[in-house]
């Protein structure tokens, strides 16, 4: 996600941190930690990637408009870019491991542009795909062999993202859009055996009708 300055002074606050701490935690310079909290210039994504998550695994969560302390097992991303959010989330966690992100019950017909440029920033950057889609649906981005149908009575459009150690609800409704964080290892790993159960008996689509696609 794009942090703003403020936010990160008010993480260092809340840290107990001086500038000259977050420097040296985030291996940037002193005037690279100034001149970005004090929005002086852009900032480069490499500096603005190094900060995030310096504060973040120092306990910091980040909002649309603010920062406070994330509980150590559970976080929760409200507003209309929780989804973009958690994107961002998946990033961090596998950038490294080039790791899987499995999508319970999703439907790529809700997903706008930005949604899409995120999706395949993280397909770029090696990270691998699997969903599951309500039966029936051929509007669908990625290649065929990603996806496999989950019978309609048994989809619900509120889905589950399972990644790393981690396993992500997203609420979508009328009334409430948030992503709700859980970081559990057996929990995470109990969830992808039953996605892997399920895939080798789910069927697999055979065409797609979306406009564009992306390998």
């Amino acid at each position: 996600m794009e942090i703003k300055g403020k936010q990160v002074t008010a993480a260092r606050a809340l840290l107990g941190w001086t500038q000259q701490v977050l420097a040296d935690h985030a291996a940037v310079s002193l005037t690279s930690v100034r001149r970005f909290e004090n929005e002086i210039g852009d900032s480069s994504t490499e500096i603005k990637k190094s900060i995030f998550e310096t504060l973040k695994k120092a306990g910091i969560q980040f909002l649309d408009d603010g920062v406070r302390f994330r509980n150590s097992n559970i976080e929760v991303f409200e507003g209309p870019t929780c989804y973009l959010r958690v994107l961002d989330d998946i990033f961090y966690t596998l950038k490294d491991s080039k790791g899987e992100a499995l999508f319970w019950c999703v439907d790529d017909r809700l997903s706008n542009a930005e949604t899409v440029r995120k999706e395949c920033f993280l397909r770029q950057a090696g990270i691998r795909m699997r969903s599951l889609i309500e039966e029936g649906n051929t509007f669908i981005r990625y290649p065929l062999e990603e996806y496999r149908y989950i019978p309609k009575p048994y989809f619900e459009n509120n889905g589950l993202i399972n990644y790393g150690n981690k396993l992500v609800l997203v609420v979508n409704d009328i009334h409430t859009k948030k992503a709700i964080l859980l970081e559990n290892d057996l929990l995470s790993r109990t969830l992808k055996n039953i996605f892997d159960l399920l895939w080798m008996f789910l069927k697999k689509p055979k065409l797609t009708t979306a406009g564009d696609t992306y390998d």
